[in-house]
């Protein structure tokens, strides 16, 4: 090895570092000075619920319900999306899915229903099933939180409760029409996706739960306590879904 050069000298020389820096990997500027997303923006905002969320290790699970079971027989219902996840106003365009949450009790199942304007769940529902009944409940939800107009779009995933003849009464019922991605391709409905990933890596996974009920509670703060009202979005001009609706109501009142 060579010295530094000075004499008496025991520092080393070391090569150097000539990779170039990497790019846009910084976010944009926050003009609210909103904290970091994940649990430490959590940490931030709500301190006395990041006191359960402690990171531990992650481990792989060695088994996962397999919640989307294509219905062949209703493969004639079109992708209306195709991926286009905005909308210029609330009410016209809605995505949902089903996840699962591990509890010492079973699995609790999460149906969500997503405003692609607002970017807000407007509805969910939790049991311990995925069946029929639990997406209707979410929709049910959605329709008491936001209007729904007339021709509305709902997207999901190809699953057999998604696509089933009862289900299919909701729409009857409400004159939206259906929409469905393809099986197996996650980015046919990204959006529901990027909320589960959020939910789950932000909070969910990071805590164990033995019952339902635990799981159910911090389901319940996260989308009413964190997502809808404290978490900043970037395509809303980091304002939360909360503001973006209040805002909205606002100006149709005003009209």
């Amino acid at each position: 090895m060579g010295n530094s050069g000075t004499a008496g000298s025991t520092e080393t020389t070391r090569p150097r570092d000539i990779r170039p820096e990497p790019r846009n990997l910084r976010p944009p500027e926050n003009p609210r000075g909103a904290a970091p997303l994940g649990h430490r923006g959590i940490a931030r905002t709500c301190p006395h619920r990041h006191a359960r969320a402690r990171p531990r290790p992650c481990q792989p699970r060695p088994w996962r319900p397999a919640i989307t079971q294509a219905d062949g027989a209703r493969s004639e219902i079109p992708d209306l999306l195709q991926r286009d996840f905005t909308a210029t106003e609330p009410g016209t365009k809605l995505v949902g899915d089903t996840t699962y949450i591990p509890t010492g009790e079973g699995f609790l199942y999460l149906a969500t229903v997503i405003e692609c304007h607002l970017k807000m769940i407007a509805g969910w529902a939790m049991d311990d099933h995925y069946k029929t009944p639990l997406i209707e409940a979410a929709m049910d939800s959605a329709a008491k939180t936001i209007d729904i107009q007339k021709g509305c779009i709902f997207h999901s995933d190809r699953g057999s409760n998604y696509t089933s003849y009862d289900f299919g009464r909701t729409f009857r019922q409400r004159d939206m029409r259906r929409s469905v991605g393809r099986t197996g391709i996650c980015y046919d409905n990204a959006m529901v996706e990027s909320f589960f990933g959020a939910l789950k890596n932000e909070w969910i996974d990071r805590m164990k739960f033995s019952t339902r009920e635990e799981s159910r509670r911090e389901v319940f703060w996260y989308i009413e306590g964190f997502y809808n009202r404290r978490r900043l979005h970037s395509s809303l001009g980091y304002r939360t879904p909360l503001e973006v609706h209040e805002e909205f109501t606002r100006l149709e009142l005003a009209a």
